[in-house]
């Protein structure tokens, strides 16, 4: 692993997001659907319930980056933060 300082993390992500793409209210709407419908297919697998979050929280973030709620990198307030990569 390369531990690579946190400023220079912070500004690779600032980057990232310049780049983003938006789409409209409806193809979001669209996309949440489509992820609710995909959570529930994952949920009624026979994945082990630790894929299953994974499956659905990698989705999610997806997700929540086309809506500009999520940035690569970043955690959540209240998280320990690491410069791990």
């Amino acid at each position: 692993m390369t531990r690579i300082p946190v400023t220079r993390k912070a500004a690779k992500v600032e980057e990232s997001v310049a780049h983003q793409p938006s789409p409209s209210a409806s193809t979001l709407r669209e996309v949440h659907e489509l992820l609710n419908h995909y959570a529930s297919i994952v949920n009624n697998s026979d994945l082990s319930q630790t894929s299953k979050t994974m499956y659905i929280d990698f989705a999610d973030c997806f997700v929540r980056w086309m809506n500009s709620g999520f940035q690569p990198g970043m955690r959540r307030p209240g998280k320990k933060s690491s410069n791990i990569v």
